[in-house]
């Protein structure tokens, strides 16, 4: 699947404890502290976009403060499939 922000944003909202409108998520928004996501949900966050995507995170990119941070989450994806 091509990458598209709304598709990172609807996958983010489908695991996030707190609802919220897709707008309201930008580069700052924490995921575990504005949407509630803890451990188990991180890792299936990251499954799911390895899915949608087609791409692979290597064990070293998993991280807090690349994987917390919708930002960060995005370029890492971004940088992966070179867009």
């Amino acid at each position: 699947m091509q990458f598209t922000e709304e598709r990172l944003k609807e996958i983010i909202l489908e695991g996030a404890k707190v609802k919220l409108p897709a707008e309201s998520i930008v580069a700052e928004t924490d995921l575990i502290a504005d949407l509630g996501y803890d451990s188990i949900s991180l890792i299936k966050l990251l499954s799911d976009t390895e899915k949608a995507f087609e791409i692979r995170f290597e064990d070293e990119e998993l991280v807090v403060d690349v994987i917390s941070k919708y930002g960060r989450l995005k370029e890492s994806i971004m940088n992966k499939l070179s867009i």
